[in-house]
């Protein structure tokens, strides 16, 4: 009996450190986004550059975000997800160092952070599918909170750490341990079960893409789910531009650098860890709409309030908050409309990933423009009303089809199966 129980616990332990792994195995991805999203507006703004041109250079960058889904049904074919995610963890470090090198030559550092970019999307996706395959849907919640953890966390210190090493390194030096660092979260791959070799061609693959995308179009929750990722219910968009604002709050670039930078990791983090407990006992969807809200209500404050320093340090830190229980909900209401053992579980994840970047870079334009066009203000006006007027009538929605407790799907559906 003694036995038994050591037995099992032995296997609870083992399951937690892979959820915790693989968690945290995301970290390239937010290096990646952690550079374009903190450190690309911060050194762009001290070279005057405006917000409108940054939200532009912003857009473009995270353009793959929506599109990669183009390409990513490669990753369900031939090699297994671990060639996959060593591979494209190094396209992404050599871009993202060629990058750096180019920082004062806009339209060629914008290029190559966009092809950084195209790597931490397949990255991501290639890591989710894994994912999927090698934990019971229980376990989603946490992994989420884990993921984004990883992910904002490494996003805001990356991002921070990113502006200090260009500005007190050589910058070769810079750019190369920048390149490097994306490298070194590979190491958790030791933790993750063997990945399935995946048993579809490419030929098989891309026939039934559009195949499979019409079965998954046929779900009910998950048109739901795709209605809730095209409109911009949560999109906090503003996460894109805030380091771009600190002459509007007469902020200093070093203090604006550290809060968007490791106080918005710390602010995120702690939302994703609020977010594991909300996904744990309430609808997921739900979660993802409603708390789009609490980001609409810090841009209100923002707008209210006189434009200092203190006031922007509040609003950014509780804007990151609401955005990581955000990011947890998403990652776990991903997860729960792509379900276990699915064959094309790399290409859905990307394809919903897709969906849900769009609002991110169509407000941020739009965001961007209003604030050269009609000032400050005006901004978070229209940042809050279109969180609103969205996000009210998605819970409505979902409340008319009854989706109030528990996951939106059954998490262990095979798409496309009888």
């Amino acid at each position: 009996m003694v036995e038994s129980m050591e037995h099992i616990a032995v296997a609870i332990h083992r399951q937690r450190s892979q959820v915790l792994a693989m968690g945290f195995a995301m970290a390239p991805l937010g290096f990646i986004y952690g550079f374009i999203n903190t450190a690309m507006p911060i050194l762009l703004a001290a070279q005057k550059t405006s917000v409108a041109v940054i939200s532009n250079v912003s857009v473009i960058a995270f353009l793959p975000t929506s599109v990669a889904f183009l390409i990513c049904p490669i990753l369900d074919v031939r090699f297994t997800r671990r060639f996959y995610i060593v591979a494209i963890a190094l396209l992404s470090g050599v871009a993202l160092a060629a990058a750096v090198m180019a920082y004062q030559h806009l339209i060629l550092f914008t290029a190559l952070a966009t092809l950084a970019c195209v790597g931490a999307v397949m990255y991501g996706n290639a890591l989710g599918g894994w994912q999927v395959d090698a934990l019971h849907s229980d376990d989603f919640g946490w992994l989420g909170a884990w993921t984004n953890i990883a992910n904002l966390g490494a996003a805001g210190c990356f991002g921070s750490l990113s502006v200090h090493l260009i500005r007190t390194l050589p910058l070769p030096l810079a750019a190369g341990l920048l390149g490097a660092a994306i490298m070194l979260p590979l190491a958790l791959l030791v933790y993750f079960p063997a990945p399935v070799k995946p048993s579809r061609s490419a030929a098989e693959t891309f026939h039934s893409f559009f195949r499979d995308i019409f079965l998954l179009l046929k779900q009910r929750a998950v048109l739901l789910g795709l209605a809730a990722f095209l409109l911009p219910c949560s999109s906090f968009a503003l996460s894109n531009l805030f380091s771009g604002l600190g002459n509007d709050f007469r902020a200093p670039e070093s203090y604006v650098a550290n809060i968007t930078g490791v106080g918005v990791a710390i602010a995120c983090s702690l939302g994703t860890l609020v977010g594991g407990v909300l996904c744990s006992r309430y609808s997921r969807g739900m979660v993802y709409v409603a708390i789009g809200l609490g980001g609409a209500a810090c841009d209100l404050f923002m707008l209210l309030m006189p434009h200092t320093l203190l006031i922007f340090s509040m609003g950014l830190l509780a804007y990151s908050f609401f955005q990581g229980i955000n990011f947890t909900a998403f990652t776990a209401f991903l997860l729960d409309l792509t379900g276990k053992k699915n064959p094309l579980a790399v290409t859905q994840i990307s394809i919903l990933t897709a969906l849900v970047n769009l609002p991110i870079l169509y407000i941020a334009l739009l965001d961007g423009h209003v604030h050269d066009r009609f000032g400050l203000n005006a901004m978070f006006a229209v940042d809050a009303g279109t969180t609103v007027v969205a996000g009210i009538a998605l819970i409505l929605l979902f409340r008319k089809f009854h989706i109030g407790k528990g996951p939106l799907t059954q998490p262990d559906r095979v798409v496309g199966a009888s």
